[in-house]
């Protein structure tokens, strides 16, 4: 039999085999890859909403007042204050103003209290005005004595009255995911 009569022989089918439990991904891996696919298509829709927008490094005094205001009013446990700084309809942190029960603002600072959490405000906010509203990130720090963690807050402005208001808001807290990669 000649080299060239060797290669015209039917190829032999193989089964399939399954993966080995070698190459597969461990559970965390997984989970912090859904994490980050999450959040950079949350950060692409918050950059690419399609509408015209000016980002700036030269923060606004309002939007930065606004900020403290908010960190003093869940600093001091105030629902008044932080429903003062809000729209009628807003939602912040999940946490419809609307809301009664186990799901209502007051629940929530309320559970702040007891756990003597305290919040702060770490470097400037990043700022971009789309006309209508103004989106805000802004990284900060807090939780309670003994459990302390960094988190990124992002909001939505929208002027009511001439007077800047949040209309959301909604904190991430991403210490977990740094300490799973050793940063």
């Amino acid at each position: 039999m000649t080299n060239t009569q060797r290669l015209r022989t039917e190829p032999q089918e193989s089964a399939p085999t399954a993966p080995s439990e070698g190459r597969r991904l461990p559970w965390w891996a997984a989970a912090l890859a859904l994490v980050l696919a999450v959040a950079v298509g949350v950060g692409i829709g918050f950059l690419a909403s399609g509408r015209d927008s000016v980002t700036s490094s030269a923060v606004d005094p309002q939007v930065e007042q606004l900020l403290d205001d908010l960190i003093a009013g869940w600093n001091a446990y105030d629902v008044d204050a932080i429903r003062a700084i809000a729209t009628d309809d807003a939602v912040l942190n999940t946490y419809d103003l609307t809301a009664t029960g186990a799901l209502s603002l007051e629940a929530a600072v309320e559970r702040n209290r007891e756990d003597g959490v305290s919040l702060e405000r770490v470097g400037d906010p990043i700022v971009r005005d789309v006309g209508a509203a103004i989106d805000v990130v802004q990284l900060g720090r807090g939780g309670s004595a003994s459990d302390e963690d960094d988190f990124v807050l992002v909001l939505r402005l929208v002027r009511e009255d001439g007077t800047l208001k949040v209309e959301w808001d909604r904190a991430y807290n991403y210490q977990t995911w740094r300490s799973l990669l050793g940063l």
